[in-house]
């Protein structure tokens, strides 16, 4: 139980508060002043379920002080990543989604794409939540600007264009076909396009064009109206378009009980880029201090805001000035937060609502559908808790050779890729299936007793007894006997029909403590979801396995070669780019790199062998 009287002792200075319940964090928050901010949860006007409830649940009120709002608000977002609080709004990172990343410093920069920003000083662009939008996009730069794709060494040791040159999508500086000023020009163009702004680029085209075609350089001024066409397509594409040029978010939300959905459409000059939304269960703060939380979180990664706009429109005012002060100073600029109540910004608004509602509609009717299948899996195999977090390991080998394993999750019933680990094992060399089950869900436990990944609800195993009482046997060692397990088996053939057909049996789950396995319904909602867990585990394992075999063959088809050791390896592979390429190189090619002895030896080894 919290002494109130502990509220006297905290000092009237910014900062964050934490709430602890025993030794969890359940609440993470910033203020102007920590006395008069957590004074006012005792007042007895807070009438949300949450403060009622601290008279129970509260044990203690720890605090950090900081020099100034942007510190507080880098701090805060900073503790509930770390504490992920059951009471605050918890904003999923954005890591999972794909950027565009440049290397302007590079004398011929390429367009990367990456999931994880860095503090390596290149430019970053994204995150793109629309993954048939990024597609889009993606073509769209390659088709019509042509920057180089290929990697630093490939660059650096071709003689002769590659086939994106042939095809007019690369402008091929690994051989000089394009000078320094123009592809500089082409670079520049790709970050005032990914930077949004769409119709400076296309005057700029525009004039150029006709630059061009006043100069008779008819070739030229062909590229630059295709250019221009491909930026205007994708700007009438936009959803929406303003008279008003300035860069502005709008931010929605919409409501039904507990389920709350935020919607931020993002303009930049005029045109609406991108819509990302955000849903949570279980909110029982007012819309005002949602939305004020959330924009705390939202604007605390400048790198991953599409440019930070001039003004943000609320559907709800703010009801912490420390949460913009610290958002401007954050981006060192001054951003306008604005609760219109008319006019073409309230309408912007009330689209975000729209927005907001629609969505949520979507993601709550799926999660409804999701919990209905998960509760019938529960009831079907008898377990003790509903698996709402699942993982399943399958194991993959060639002849006994390379054994791995895959991990993949599932939350809510559907994928958490952000989870899944492909695995080599360490003490299992030959072919033991049983031993390599062991082995995994080991080595998982051990990640889980480290602090790196909590156990999942549900262990799935693919296999039939022997690989559940592999498993079981892991946990048990660790004792972890409360730990739920169950290992899949698919169908087997069990006759032959009047028709000629294969007759087969249902899926089965064998369960802990049960004699004979539990038959799966065809089509069933349950069946659906663990075999999907299953054949997603198994498409992770086979793939890995098929890298590492790849690799393998290219190394051993080398080291087969008389004359190559190590280092010409190396230097034949930077030059050629693949094992492929090698094979189809000319002599003289060859000797540009090898002695002419060696080459020979190449050429002949490439010629009485059709290995690739």
């Amino acid at each position: 139980m919290f002494d109130r009287e502990k509220c006297d002792l905290l000092p009237d200075l910014p900062g964050v508060y934490l709430m602890y319940s025993a030794k969890e964090v359940i609440y993470v928050g910033k203020a102007s002043s920590l006395s008069r901010r957590v004074r006012s949860y005792f007042s007895g006007n807070d009438s949300r379920n949450f403060v009622r409830l601290l008279d129970e649940i509260l044990d203690e009120i720890d605090f950090i002080v900081t020099q100034n709002p942007k510190e507080a608000l880098l701090l805060e977002n900073t503790l509930i990543k770390k504490h992920q609080p059951r009471f605050n709004v918890l904003l999923k990172d954005d890591k999972t989604y794909p950027f565009f990343r440049l290397d302007l410093k590079q004398q011929w920069p390429r367009i990367e794409v990456t999931r994880k920003i860095r503090k390596d000083k290149k430019r970053y662009f994204g995150p793109y939540h629309d993954a048939a939008k990024f597609r889009t996009i993606k073509n769209l730069l390659h088709r019509h600007f042509q920057l180089r794709t290929c990697s630093d060494s490939m660059l650096k040791n071709r003689i002769r264009p590659c086939l994106q040159y042939q095809i007019k999508r690369c402008l091929a500086p690994c051989v000089e076909k394009v000078d320094q000023e123009s592809y500089q020009k082409q670079v520049s163009n790709v970050v005032t396009f990914l930077s949004g702004k769409t119709r400076v680029l296309s005057a700029s085209l525009k004039e150029q064009m006709k630059h061009a075609s006043d100069e008779f350089r008819f070739e030229d001024a062909a590229l630059l109206r295709d250019q221009i066409r491909a930026i205007e397509a994708s700007m009438t594409s936009q959803l929406a378009v303003q008279t008003n040029q300035i860069d502005r978010d709008v931010i929605g939300i919409f409501r039904e009980g507990e389920q709350v959905t935020i919607a931020v459409l993002i303009f930049r000059e005029g045109n609406l880029s991108d819509v990302r939304h955000f849903s949570w269960r279980d909110q029982t703060f007012s819309d005002e201090e949602i939305v004020t939380n959330f924009l705390s979180q939202y604007y605390c990664k400048p790198e991953e805001v599409l440019k930070p706009p001039k003004e943000v429109l609320l559907f709800h005012s703010v009801t912490e000035e420390l949460t913009t002060a610290g958002i401007m100073a954050l981006y060192k600029k001054k951003i306008r937060f604005l609760h219109p109540k008319k006019g073409e910004k309230h309408a912007l608004v009330m689209l975000a609502n729209k927005n907001a509602q629609t969505h949520s509609k979507e993601f709550f009717s799926h999660f409804a559908r999701a919990m209905e299948t998960m509760k019938k899996l529960q009831k079907k195999l008898h377990l003790s808790i509903l698996p709402v977090t699942m993982e399943c390991f399958d194991i993959s080998n060639f002849q006994g050779e390379q054994i791995v394993a895959s991990q993949v999750a599932f939350k809510n019933a559907l994928p958490d890729k952000t989870k899944y680990r492909k695995i080599k094992l360490r003490t299992v060399k030959v072919q033991d299936d049983f031993a390599s089950i062991y082995e995994v869900i080991e080595r998982r436990i051990l990640r889980a007793k480290k602090g790196i990944s909590p156990m999942p609800d549900l262990l799935v195993v693919d296999g039939g007894k022997g690989q559940l009482n592999s498993a079981l046997e892991a946990l048990q060692h660790h004792e972890m006997k409360d730990q739920m397990v169950i290992s899949l088996a698919k169908s087997r053939v069990i006759g032959v029909k009047k028709s000629g057909e294969m007759e087969r049996s249902l899926e089965r789950v064998f369960v802990p403590g049960a004699k004979n396995a539990i038959s799966l319904q065809t089509h069933s909602d349950v069946s659906f979801l663990l075999e999907r867990i299953r054949n997603e585990a198994h498409r992770v394992a086979i793939s890995f396995h098929r890298s590492l075999r790849r690799k393998e063959t290219k190394k051993s088809i080398l080291d087969s070669i008389q004359g190559i050791g190590k280092k010409r390896k190396t230097r034949l592979l930077q030059h050629f780019g693949s094992v492929r390429a090698i094979q189809k190189a000319s002599f003289e090619e060859l000797q540009e790199v090898l002695p002419t002895k060696t080459a020979v030896s190449v050429q002949e080894f490439f010629s009485k062998s059709r290995i690739i």
